[in-house]
């Protein structure tokens, strides 16, 4: 419309001024009057612009003066025009030209502005003249593009200790590639990028606007200082919806530079028992961002894989977790040991330092200490030594160290043993020792014999068990001696008691004994000796032992009689000579009997006589000694 309206008023112009022309030439009598262009069009590239005033005729006499002024429209004086007066007389000399001008500048600039105006009013003609068309509009068509809106990239430190920082706002600034007359608008808007709206800072959505002419505009943004180390985190800016502009550089960064001092891992020690480790691994603040660190075990007393699992992995704290927990599998063995001991050490952190690098981790043992026994054991006196196992009840992780030593029993330490006292050591992992004690043989059959190993003591790392002591045997590997009674004993009957010997063909260990009895032979129980039955034993060592016999003395004289002693049974002797014959021989002072035969007379041939024989004895006769003498005499 616009455009429209200035074509028609430069149609009129021209009109008019051809109206002008035209009366002049018909009629240079009249009085004058006084004409300016209605429209004039100017760009700025246009250094100069004239606006025509023109007489519709030459004046007859005298000179046409007019005023004109140069007056602001919306174009603005010394900015977008400028004359070289801004009010003064245009003059036409009679006979002279009929047309004059009045010459605006028009100024060059860089702002995008709407069509501007500028106005000449005429004004005070000269007498008999008049003001046809008193005003006339020049307009400034802008030859500038519409400005760009731009934003840029900004940072600030997180505590605001940065110059674009206030109380917490960063300033931030939205420009115009260059001015514009207009009212410039766009809208504003934060998008997350690292940073995070409600955590980070506070999210902004508004519009701004630039007032005409003006180039920068600020907003804030408020950012939260957390106090948790992590990255420098980011915010997005978008431009968006520009009015009476364009977008350039619609978007920027805002960094948040991080303010806070890194964080320092640290690895606690940790006590364990034998089923699982858990070492603590700490930040000494939470972090904005993820940390890692490597945790590897180290063997130390505790062997990788024997006593624990070996471990190596990186473990990663999440944003604001300041404790992690390694768990670490532990043998569960069955060993009685020492306390024991192996590292987790930190390496490689991916943010941050290590401010203790090293967690000592120990395993308390929870097994019982071993208790260690003896058992008995039997051995032949012809062996050279005697053996005895110790036992631990369990297999140990630590050396242990017993002592023993033997006491007697039957046996006796030097005649049937060598005596020991000493020590035994187990070493880690063993259950099971020999000792040896050597064995004295003799000759002698004997009993089997005793003696005793006992576990005095052991050291800290075992305890005696119930069975602390074992009894050892020795068997006797000797025969026994024979048993004999002596094969004839004489004795007189002089003696009231005899003895009969019985002896060993050798000396035995043990106790011989044995049964006898007494038979008649011809002489006789009650009449020459009491017999006698019984158990008679020989001493250990001993060789021999004696059975007593009862004599009964008489007055006869008689021949030497005799009975006889068996062994009937015996125990730990063997068969010899069981069988005694005793010989009583008479008494030395009994006289034997006087026999004599007392004279006979016969008739021949009577064929045979008797003769009487008679005995006179001083004692009396044993009745088997009675006499009775027949003697047939032939004669």
């Amino acid at each position: 419309m616009t455009t429209l309206k200035f074509i028609l008023r430069q149609i009129i112009a021209v009109f008019f001024i051809a109206a002008g022309f035209l009366s002049m030439t018909a009629s240079a009598a009249h009085a004058s009057n006084i004409f300016i262009s209605d429209t004039v069009t100017a760009d700025e590239t246009n250094e100069n612009k004239t606006i025509a005033v023109w007489l519709d005729s030459s004046p007859a006499s005298g000179n046409v003066t007019v005023t004109y002024t140069i007056t602001a429209g919306t174009a603005a004086q010394g900015a977008d025009y400028q004359a070289g007066a801004y009010t003064g007389t245009l003059t036409f000399a009679s006979g002279g030209s009929t047309v004059q001008s009045v010459a605006i500048e028009v100024l060059q600039d860089e702002i995008d502005e709407d069509l501007e105006t500028v106005t000449v009013v005429l004004s005070n003609p000269s007498a008999g003249s008049t003001i046809i068309q008193s005003q006339a509009t020049l307009y400034i068509t802008d030859d500038d593009l519409p400005p760009s809106v731009n934003v840029a990239d900004n940072s600030s430190a997180e505590d605001c200790s940065s110059a674009n920082c206030t109380g917490g706002n960063v300033s931030f600034e939205v420009y115009l590639s260059n001015p514009s007359s207009k009212t410039v608008g766009v809208d504003v808007s934060t998008v997350d990028s690292s940073a995070t709206a409600g955590a980070d800072y506070t999210a902004v959505s508004k519009t701004i606007q630039f007032a005409p002419n003006s180039t920068s505009e600020t907003f804030d943004i408020a950012i939260a200082n957390d106090g948790s180390s992590e990255d420098n985190e980011t915010i997005i800016i978008s431009l968006s919806n520009p009015i009476n502009a364009s977008l350039d550089n619609s978007t920027a960064v805002l960094v948040i530079e991080d303010d806070d001092p890194a964080p320092q891992i640290s690895i606690a020690d940790a006590i364990a028992s034998e089923d699982v480790a858990n070492v603590v691994v700490s930040l000494n603040a939470p972090a904005g961002k993820n940390v890692s660190v490597t945790a590897s075990t180290q063997g130390g007393t505790a062997l990788e894989n024997t006593d624990y699992a070996y471990f190596t992995n990186n473990i990663t704290f999440a944003p604001g977790e300041n404790s992690k927990t390694i768990s670490i599998p532990i043998n569960n063995d069955t060993l009685y040991e020492n306390d024991e001991q192996f590292q987790v050490l930190l390496s490689n952190p991916s943010f941050g330092t290590i401010s203790d690098n090293s967690s000592l981790v120990t395993i308390i043992s929870d097994d019982p200490k071993p208790t260690v026994s003896i058992a008995s054991s039997s051995a032949s006196e012809a062996s050279d030594n005697q053996t005895a196992t110790l036992t631990l009840s369990t297999a140990s992780g630590l050396d242990t160290t017993v002592n023993y030593a033997t006491s007697n029993g039957t046996a006796i330490a030097g005649s049937d043993y060598v005596a020991v006292s000493d020590n035994v050591t187990f070493s880690a992992g063993e259950t099971s020792k020999t000792v040896f004690v050597t064995i004295i043989s003799d000759n002698t059959s004997e009993e089997n014999e005793n003696y005793t190993i006992a576990l005095t003591s052991s050291d800290n790392n075992s305890d005696i068990g119930t069975n602390a002591s074992a009894t050892m045997l020795i068997t006797n590997d000797d025969s026994d001696p024979t048993l004999n009674i002596a094969a004839t004993t004489a004795v007189s009957e002089d003696n009231t008691t005899a003895n009969v010997v019985v002896s060993l063909s050798a000396p035995s260990g043990k106790v011989v004994s044995f049964n006898y009895d007494m038979v008649d032979g011809t002489a006789v129980d009650g009449q020459d000796y009491t017999a006698a039955s019984g158990t008679l034993q020989i001493p250990a060592g001993d060789n021999s032992t004696l059975i007593p016999v009862t004599l009964l003395t008489d007055n006869l004289d008689e021949a030497t009689e005799n009975f006889q002693i068996n062994i009937t049974s015996r125990t730990n002797a063997l068969q010899g000579t069981l069988a005694g014959t005793v010989n009583i021989s008479d008494s030395a002072s009994t006289p034997p009997p006087v026999v004599s035969i007392a004279d006979a007379s016969v008739n021949e041939g009577a064929g045979s006589v008797a003769l009487t024989v008679a005995v006179t004895i001083a004692f009396m006769l044993d009745k088997k000694n009675l006499i009775t003498v027949s003697q047939v005499s032939h004669i």
